[in-house]
């Protein structure tokens, strides 16, 4: 009997534990569950929120159906998908109606397929953007294997501040 109780009681923790992030083991293996980035010294969680933000720091404000993809070994996993443009970052959610949303990680190995937009994770570019040479590129044109186009998005985050006298304007927070 005792047994039978250990036995049941395993497989309830074992099911709360995967109905947490509602991903398979293979999904989790490439989530990260922290997202503290900072932007120009502020925190992106405090620039979210803030209620005076001008514009969207997402590529596509929805999460999209899309997959990661391995390609070192060759594997693809369905999850709904984003990318945030003001902190270089690929938002992960196990279904559409989750709400726990996590952060895919930066590895060479790994690609993002957001609907029909590839995004790749790229090291040592030729030149800096946000202060990094790394990050993520979304990729044109994959027709010619041996030659890809790529478009790498920035986005600046200026502070907002008020106007100082009534001939200037107030400043937006995203550019």
């Amino acid at each position: 009997m005792k047994y039978v109780f250990t036995t049941i009681l395993a497989f309830f923790l074992a099911f709360k534990g995967y109905h947490q992030t509602g991903f398979s083991q293979n999904a989790k293996d490439y989530i990260e569950t922290s997202s503290s980035k900072k932007v120009n010294d502020k925190d992106v969680d405090v620039i979210l929120a803030d209620p005076n933000l001008k514009g969207s720091p997402y590529a596509n404000q929805n999460f999209i159906k899309g997959e990661i993809i391995d390609k070192s070994i060759e594997k693809k996993i369905d999850v709904y998908l984003r990318y945030r443009i003001i902190d270089d970052v690929i938002q992960v959610k196990s279904n559409s109606t989750n709400n726990d949303i996590y952060i895919l990680s930066r590895s060479t190995k790994n690609e993002a397929l957001i609907g029909e937009s590839l995004y790749l994770f790229l090291e040592n570019y030729p030149i800096q953007m946000n202060g990094t040479s790394n990050g993520y590129a979304l990729v044109l044109n994959n027709i010619n294997k041996s030659a890809i186009l790529l478009k790498r998005q920035v986005q600046e985050y200026i502070a907002s501040k008020e106007a100082e006298d009534s001939y200037s304007s107030n400043t937006p927070l995203l550019n």
